[in-house]
């Protein structure tokens, strides 16, 4: 009797986070899809067009392309745990609808053929890299902290190089350090998730705002796969 009462309990906590895993990755894609219909409706009605002014960027061009980085400095800066479910959700969304305006910029001139062969090859590390997270025993904690310091490095050299202007060589290695770096950032995500699922588990608010912000950084990885995979075939 006892054994099956482990058991059933056992078959419950199971549950509950197949459901938690469930709604991170549902609000992930759903923030995937607006970003797309976003980004879509700037470039089919022409809005994309006053974010350029001549071969640069217009000032508005340049604050969309920094406005998801401006929403990222928000969130650092903002407690979390002070952040209600619909603030953290409302967050969430507008971040995916910034992120679709300043991805506008960069698909307006690249080929439909490239988007696709760049998006399923980001499908295809980032669901790598998830089951990676989900099934190894490892603790990926030191591996993301190396990947945490190298992706900002790769992250301020970026900015240096609008101004000094690096190769190509150089902007390529970025790009696979990118790569590399959100597949650790992926990986060791879904691993946390169990963790600090287990932590907040009877905490449903909290629980929550885990599964809003673990769906942000997943989608943030993605995206910057994305992008990455979309500048190396644009400098073929």
């Amino acid at each position: 009797m006892v054994s099956k009462s482990v058991n059933k309990a056992a078959g419950l906590r199971a549950l509950t986070y197949q459901s938690f895993i469930t709604k991170t990755y549902l609000y992930m894609f759903a923030s995937l899809i607006l970003t797309a219909l976003v980004c879509y409706l700037t470039i089919e009605t022409g809005l994309f067009k006053s974010f350029i002014s001549g071969k640069s960027l217009s000032l508005l061009g340049l604050g969309v392309q920094f406005l998801p980085l401006g929403l990222m400095i928000f969130l650092w800066t903002k407690k979390i745990e002070t952040m209600s479910v619909n603030t953290a959700r409302l967050f969430f969304f507008g971040f995916a609808i910034s992120f679709g305006l300043m991805l506008s910029l960069v698909i307006f001139q690249t080929a439909p053929v490239v988007v696709f062969q760049s998006l399923i090859g980001t499908a295809g590390v980032f669901s790598g890299a998830a089951l990676v997270g989900y099934y190894i025993k490892k603790d990926l904690s030191f591996l993301n902290q190396v990947a945490y310091i190298a992706f900002w490095g790769m992250f301020i050299a970026t900015i240096f190089s609008l101004f000094i202007g690096f190769g190509n060589t150089f902007h390529t290695f970025i790009s696979y350090g990118i790569i590399i770096a959100s597949a650790v950032f992926v990986a060791y995500t879904n691993q946390n998730l169990k963790i600090v699922h287990q932590y907040y588990s009877t905490h449903s608010d909290e629980t929550e705002k885990i599964a809003i912000f673990g769906a942000l950084s997943l989608y943030i990885d993605f995206v910057n796969i994305f992008i990455s995979l979309l500048d190396l075939a644009n400098r073929k």
